[in-house]
């Protein structure tokens, strides 16, 4: 479930961490951000200023985005897709059962069916059985996997030949 951490393929030199990447990002979008602002805005800001309005409950949603965007980035880097979008389709889940008392919706039967679908799925795939490859008889030599076959190939080629 869990991916190894990202190399570079040029020698001697290491792949660039999450911080620097979120940076790089940043700075990429930053300009194009600011020249929006200023087109869509630039009136309101040259009166009010740029934070006018700005309130305790809006800077937590911020904080609450960019804590987000930061387990987004890290769940890319180091967990699967499917891990990924499992998480995306359980949240959507508990938001939408949030959204029952908060603002007094009422679920569908076809939800129910689809929230049932996706958290069995996500189990049945966390609970995946581990393939022990000293078990199989082939530790310390590579593994070929052939559909065919009930048990993976092993080749001599490793070490303890």
């Amino acid at each position: 479930m869990l991916k190894r951490p990202a190399k570079s393929s040029v020698a001697g030199a290491e792949a660039a961490g999450l911080w620097l990447r979120n940076i790089q990002l940043g700075m990429f979008a930053l300009p194009l951000a600011a020249l929006t602002m200023l087109m869509n805005d630039g009136e309101q800001l040259r009166s009010y200023g740029m934070l006018h309005g700005f309130n305790s409950i809006v800077w937590m949603v911020v904080l609450l985005n960019g804590c987000g965007g930061l387990l987004v980035a890290a769940t890319m880097k180091y967990a699967d897709n499917i891990v990924k979008c499992f998480a995306a389709a359980l949240a959507i889940i508990c938001g939408m059962l949030l959204s029952v008392p908060i603002f007094q919706l009422e679920l569908e039967p076809i939800f129910l069916i689809g929230a049932t679908l996706t958290v069995s799925a996500s189990v049945l795939y966390s609970r995946q059985p581990t393939l022990s490859w000293s078990a199989l008889g082939c530790s310390g030599r590579s593994v070929t996997v052939v559909a065919d076959e009930e048990r993976p190939l092993c080749s001599s080629s490793g070490p303890g030949s």
